[in-house]
């Protein structure tokens, strides 16, 4: 659609579309001579699995990219959060439909926080959803392990201002 879009307009036309291969990001160009289309150059990416393979690389990050299929059904068109639990079916519908949504999920062994964010195409519709994980773990690790620093710390500053103020009224 956006090569037709670009040579009907005249004009360039960049966004997410969504094709029978799942999405990909585009930029296409008309070119002409004079007032002659002579036809369109098209740069892009895929966002299917090994793009989104590429992020968790380089960013570490954990994302489902989802679309609703023509029968309703949800199409999961790449995956980096692995065996990580999502929202649920019913607000990935709502959000592949453009409704944001987000969430804690706890498991055993981790606190996610969850954000699911409807994705628009080059023409502002709404093409599917992406939902993000963010592993809360270390840093509710971190925060209780300061929290126990500055008591700890506090503590010792009270005893030791007690010590003192003993020690002054006395002498």
């Amino acid at each position: 659609k956006t090569v037709v879009d670009a040579q009907q307009t005249g004009k360039a036309v960049a966004g997410l579309e969504a094709g029978v291969a799942g999405f990909g990001l585009r930029a296409v160009v008309p070119i002409r001579r004079g007032e002659a289309l002579l036809g369109t150059v098209e740069f892009g990416v895929a966002m299917g699995q090994g793009f989104f393979d590429e992020l968790m690389r380089w960013y570490l990050l954990r994302a489902r990219l989802v679309a609703l299929a023509a029968n309703g059904q949800l199409k999961r068109l790449a995956d980096t959060a692995g065996n990580w639990p999502d929202l649920g079916e019913e607000t990935l519908r709502a959000a592949a439909k453009g409704t944001p949504a987000m969430g804690d999920i706890v498991t055993a062994d981790a606190h996610l926080a969850v954000l699911i964010m409807p994705i628009a195409d080059y023409a502002g519709g709404i093409a599917g959803a992406l939902e993000v994980f963010q592993d809360q773990t270390l840093f509710e690790q971190t925060a209780r392990q300061i929290r126990l620093t500055a008591l700890a710390l506090g503590a010792g500053l009270l005893v030791l201002g007690c010590a003192l103020a003993w020690w002054l009224a006395r002498g």
